[in-house]
């Protein structure tokens, strides 16, 4: 019953928030006051403030808000959540501190608080991890925009290729159709010739018809016997004449005819071995840019790690100053990334004592190159620095965990006079 009476107490309804201030706010940030903002929370919804800059006390003036309350939808959520937060423009926001409060209002009702308390250690600390998580997203996109790019260069390489295909096919339509057209007016002029003869036989025919007409009214039947014989012969001839032209004009359709599939098969070969060639390169092409992926994703995996260098020093260096000796300081590179040592003051000798470095080594960004560029100096107050030597050190081993490089390293340098100075460099380098 008692638990009825409470529940029958939380019905739907309208929470307003007005009248907001803060007071005595702790001071988050290293520099400058605290940007206060308050969020109310009641199931699912929620409402926020705006930011007061640099406020350790303030009021929201003429801020009021609202949240819906159903106590079907929030079920036993009957409290709201009231937290107070820091704003950071740079990083994630800081908590300052929480209050759960009844939503009904007797007599105050019932209040209970929880207090979070970050050290400035801490603090520090979360901000550092969330600057590296930052610069690791940061890489990851450049990276995947750097994937993206490749992408797109190689669609755009298949979109040529792919037009490429287009204008010979469109070539190779052209070339057919211009043959059908020969064919056509070949075919046409033919047609046209036979007219031509015929309506020359006819004419002919007619005229004999007339001579003959004419014949046989001058001459008398002896010599129209003979004149028909002469004709029929010329007939004959005519006719036998006609059916070798026949027979040629055959030949010659037959020939051309067998000149056009040859032509048309020579295409069709040449069209087969172009598909073929272009196949063939796309295959490769895919079976290459996969040997290539799975070798960088092998290097990468095997090779990326920290560069350890210690036990530094330097021996019989040559004089380069007029006055006093050298001052030797070295330099370690690796692709971007560098350290040098501290400057050995007028010695030609040295070790640089308790003088450790570390350098990131990453395959991707140093080009997949497998060498540290190590380089002598000498340091010069007035004018520029000279150098001294250099040498590479191959800092990729069949080991991994670590590697000691520690002997002496002659270093070489080719000075204007042609002479090469023999100066010893020695250093221990740790993969890892």
């Amino acid at each position: 019953i008692r638990k009825e009476a409470e529940d029958a107490k939380y019905v739907k309804g309208v929470v307003k928030f007005s009248n907001i201030s803060v007071r005595n706010i702790p001071k988050m940030d290293l520099v400058g006051k605290t940007d206060p903002y308050v969020v109310f929370k009641l199931g699912d919804e929620s409402k926020q403030t705006t930011v007061a800059k640099e406020q350790l006390d303030y009021d929201y003036m003429n801020e009021t808000y609202e949240i819906i309350y159903d106590p079907l939808k929030n079920q036993l959520i009957r409290e709201v959540e009231v937290s107070v937060w820091d704003y950071d423009s740079i990083g994630s926001n800081d908590l300052i501190g929480s209050v759960n409060v009844d939503n009904i209002d007797q007599k105050l009702g019932k209040v209970s608080f929880s207090m979070l308390y970050i050290s400035e250690f801490d603090l520090n600390k979360q901000k550092e991890d969330e600057q590296m998580k930052k610069k690791k997203d940061l890489e990851e996109k450049q990276r995947k925009q750097q994937e993206l790019i490749k992408q797109k260069e190689a669609q755009l390489q298949n979109i040529q290729e792919e037009e490429k295909r287009i204008i010979e096919e469109q070539k190779r339509k052209l070339e057919e159709e211009r043959i059908r057209k020969v064919k056509e007016e070949r075919r046409k002029k033919e047609q046209e010739q036979l007219k031509i003869e015929e309506e020359q036989r006819r004419k002919e025919e007619v005229e004999r018809q007339k001579l003959k007409e004419d014949e046989r009214q001058k001459l008398n039947e002896a010599e129209l016997v003979k004149q028909r014989k002469k004709k029929e012969i010329q007939i004959e001839k005519q006719k036998q004449i006609d059916e070798q032209n026949k027979k040629k004009k055959e030949e010659e359709d037959k020939k051309q005819k067998l000149k056009d599939e040859l032509e048309k098969q020579k295409l069709d070969e040449i069209q087969k071995k172009q598909d073929e060639e272009k196949k063939q390169k796309l295959e490769k092409k895919k079976r290459l840019n996969e040997e290539r992926k799975i070798k960088e994703e092998e290097i990468t995996k095997q090779w990326k790690g920290v560069i350890q260098i210690s036990q530094i020093s330097v021996h019989n260096l040559k004089k380069l100053d007029t006055v006093g000796k050298t001052d030797p300081y070295v330099v370690f590179r690796i692709g971007d990334e560098y350290q040098h040592t501290t400057i050995a003051s007028n010695t030609l000798d040295y070790e640089y004592v308790n003088e450790i470095y570390e350098i990131m080594y990453d395959p991707v960004k140093s080009n997949y190159r497998r060498e540290m560029e190590v380089e002598v100096w000498d340091y010069d107050s007035v004018g520029k620095n000279e150098l001294v030597g250099t040498v590479n050190v191959d800092v990729c081993f069949p080991i991994i965990h670590t590697t000691n490089q520690s002997k002496f390293i002659p270093l070489t340098k080719e000075f204007e006079d042609k002479r090469v100075s023999q100066n010893f460099l020695k250093f221990q380098h740790i993969i890892s």
